[in-house]
């Protein structure tokens, strides 16, 4: 093994750097958990509230008019034959976009409209200017013509620019259409405004959308990560601690349990001699010093 991977893993395998990752895919499950628990009271409380005042699209106003839940309500002429079909093949499984070109209520269009509805502002006259568009995006793609009812809609009647319709549904953002979407337009020889409004319709019904919308389980992933995370750096610490204890068992002498039928022989076990024999054997000579003195010569 290569010594800088040799470092790296290491270093990655420490239990304590693990526990810290473990702690911190945690961290961070708590708040994507907290996270979707806001945006399902979000859309809990728009249900309740209501949908936002319905106003022409050429009075819409983001900042007042985007209700909770990114809710829009909007007067619109939408222009259903010139409906662009998009298809993202980098998705799996490949994604397709339904996009209409949205246009202001006009004067001819604002006929049209419901009694009850606010007398829309002045409309632009400009029929290459694009004030927003509908985006509805499915897994199959449409083979015949696009009508409202793609989009959940009913149209009131016929306006400059297209049939007048009411769009209720979330102000959305194309993602991976939009450069598509822009480039269709362009050579449709339309542009989109500098505050357009893209909006993505309730198909199924209001209640539908706002009560079945997908769950995102993000929070459970990471909380899995950081148990997996979490039980290796255990068993890492566990195979260490074995390991330290198998090199310290290994300074111990080996023991032989047949060397217990010999401890009597050995020479710690012999008797100890008595006091007369010691003196007998280390006595010194004795007579003149002289004569001791030759002796140890």
């Amino acid at each position: 093994m290569p010594p800088t991977f040799a470092i790296l893993s290491a270093r990655l395998t420490d239990p304590r750097k693990m526990m810290l990752i473990a702690g911190l895919l945690a961290a961070m499950g708590v708040l994507a958990g907290y996270v979707e628990v806001q945006q399902r009271a979000v859309r809990t409380l728009a249900l309740r509230a209501g949908p936002p005042q319905t106003v022409a699209l050429q009075d819409f106003v983001a900042a007042r008019d985007i209700g909770s839940a990114s809710e829009v309500a909007i007067w619109a002429e939408v222009a259903l034959d010139r409906a662009l079909v998009l298809t993202h093949r980098g998705a799996n499984p490949p994604r397709h976009a339904i996009i209409a070109p949205l246009f202001d209520v006009s004067t001819a269009g604002s006929v049209r409209l419901p009694p009850e509805a606010p007398l829309p502002g002045a409309a632009s006259t400009d029929p290459s200017l694009l004030s927003g568009y509908l985006i509805h995006v499915t897994s199959e793609r449409p083979t015949g013509p696009i009508e409202a009812e793609t989009f959940g809609l009913a149209p009131l009647g016929p306006g400059a620019f297209g049939d007048v319709m009411r769009l209720n549904g979330a102000a959305a953002d194309a993602g991976a259409f939009q450069l598509m979407a822009d480039g269709a337009f362009t050579a449709q020889g339309l542009t989109l405004a500098g505050d357009f409004v893209s909006v993505a319709p309730f198909v199924q019904g209001r209640d539908s959308a706002l009560m079945n919308q997908d769950v995102s389980l993000s929070h459970r992933a990471l909380y899995l990560c950081a148990l997996v995370v979490m039980l290796v750096a255990v068993a890492v610490s566990l195979r260490a601690y074995r390991q330290r204890e198998a090199v310290d068992i290994g300074y111990l002498p080996d023991y032989d349990p047949d060397d217990d039928a010999d401890i009597g022989h050995h020479p710690v076990f012999d008797p100890l001699p008595s006091q007369r024999a010691l003196q007998t054997a280390g006595a010194p000579p004795r007579g003149p010093l002289s004569e001791r003195f030759k002796s140890r010569r």
